[in-house]
């Protein structure tokens, strides 16, 4: 910040309106007292950023001629410099050299203004000779160097003097400006080579265009587009879509004024917050609920951090499923079978026994039998399960069964949970 304080500091006024340096040295005053006073970082990045905001802003005066002493290009080798065009003299000539090309006519001098302006008026200045004629030429303007708009045609004109001046019409705004000579004063005896004076050009600094921020609303399309569908109530996620659609128009317009985007913005939040959760009755989420809290006991510690982070992945979809209205029969059910996918490809991590994988894998199927709700299964299949869980628990006392046989018993208990039976008269008619 201080380099930016002692580069406003010495900066000279110059060309630069009164309007605009003195709002220069108020925000440098700020910027200054701002410095003195500033506690946090963001106030001194506020603080730097309002003091090139005016350094930015800056204007020179163009109420003079534009074109003085600006870079000259011309089309043709010289006799006298392209740089006498804009000198600021009718006195002298920017000449071109007639015995170096092969056509005289047409030839161009070229000035760049530095930035763009708009241009109004002109005056082009030829030699003050006497001689009875009038040259024929046109004036263009470019934003690029390379592309030419004419701004004024006077190649067919059948009158002239040698001050020529008139008004620039067009709204658009210029860089280059060119003066393209088409025809030469013809009368007996006339041997001229294309040449003029002074050319002078003047204008303004084109309209400032407001930034429009698009930020905003760009992060609300995505945050609304991320939004699970599946998740609320068709009415209300088809109006979104709509609006979804009519704020990424406003994003493609370059035309779009600030007004519209922010309008857009408070629309498209206020019908995110509208959104209607859908509620899904009668879904069975037992039996997820019993996986959940038997599988949330493995030990880390034993399997692989890539296999593991899978199996927690899964835990909080599953924990998502169970607290969510809007899970459908068919999404809890997919779930639970994720989470199966995820227990079975659990890998052992490096120096981690089989013994000691297959121990932990029994206990969680022996946590997962004893979250079970069993007020919902028919007697037989719950004790069925209940027997191979305590068979299990029991088998784990001894200390010399093998991982084999603890995996095989595992394997039973497993199928008996898959197999539970539900009781007819608790059996969900689905719907929403």
């Amino acid at each position: 910040m201080t380099d930016l304080i002692l580069k406003v500091k010495y900066m000279q006024q110059g060309s630069y309106t009164d309007a605009s340096w003195q709002n220069l040295r108020n925000a440098l005053e700020q910027a200054k007292a701002d410095f003195d006073t500033a506690v946090t970082t963001e106030q001194v990045d506020a603080s730097i950023h309002a003091l090139q905001a005016a350094v930015d802003s800056l204007k020179e005066e163009t109420d003079g001629n534009l074109a003085l002493n600006k870079p000259v290009t011309t089309s043709a080798p010289e006799y006298a410099p392209g740089t006498n065009g804009n000198d600021g003299r009718t006195d002298t000539l920017w000449i071109v050299n007639g015995d170096a090309v092969e056509t005289l006519l047409p030839q161009w001098w070229q000035a760049d203004l530095g930035r763009e302006f708009v241009l109004n008026s002109y005056q082009l200045d030829f030699e003050e000779d006497g001689a009875e004629g009038f040259w024929q030429y046109r004036i263009e303007g470019s934003k690029d160097g390379e592309n030419f708009d004419v701004l004024e045609d006077k190649t067919e004109s059948a009158s002239g003097i040698r001050t020529e001046t008139g008004t620039l019409t067009s709204e658009e705004s210029y860089r280059y400006v060119r003066v393209v000579l088409t025809g030469f004063p013809e009368y007996d005896g006339a041997d001229y080579w294309p040449a003029f004076a002074e050319f002078q050009v003047y204008g303004q600094e084109p309209p400032v265009q407001p930034v429009v921020d698009k930020e905003l609303l760009k992060a609300k399309v995505a945050g609304a587009k991320a939004l699970n569908p599946e998740k609320y109530t068709e009415e209300s996620y088809n109006r979104l879509l709509e609006k979804i659609t009519e704020a990424e128009a406003v994003i493609e317009d370059e035309e779009a004024a600030q007004e519209l985007v922010d309008r857009k913005s408070e629309e498209l939040q206020a019908l995110i917050d509208a959104l209607e959760v859908r509620v899904i009755q009668d879904v069975r989420k037992d039996r997820l609920a019993a996986q959940a809290a038997g599988f949330k006991a493995a030990d880390p510690a034993l399997y692989t951090e890539e296999s593991f982070g899978y199996l927690t992945d899964v835990l909080a979809q599953a924990s998502e499923a169970l607290e969510e209205s809007w899970y459908t029969q068919e999404m809890v059910d997919a779930v639970s079978a994720l989470l199966e996918e995820a227990v079975n490809g659990l890998a052992p991590a490096d120096e981690v026994s089989e013994d000691e994988t297959a121990r932990d894998m029994a206990q969680m199927r022996i946590a997962q039998t004893a979250a079970l709700d069993t007020a919902l299964y028919t007697e037989e299949s719950l004790e069925k399960a209940a027997l191979l869980s305590k068979t299990l628990s029991d088998a784990l006392e001894d200390p010399e069964l093998t991982a084999e046989e603890i995996q095989d018993l595992t394997a039973q208990l497993a199928a008996a949970l898959s197999e539970l039976a539900d009781r007819e008269d608790l059996r969900p008619e689905t719907g929403e």
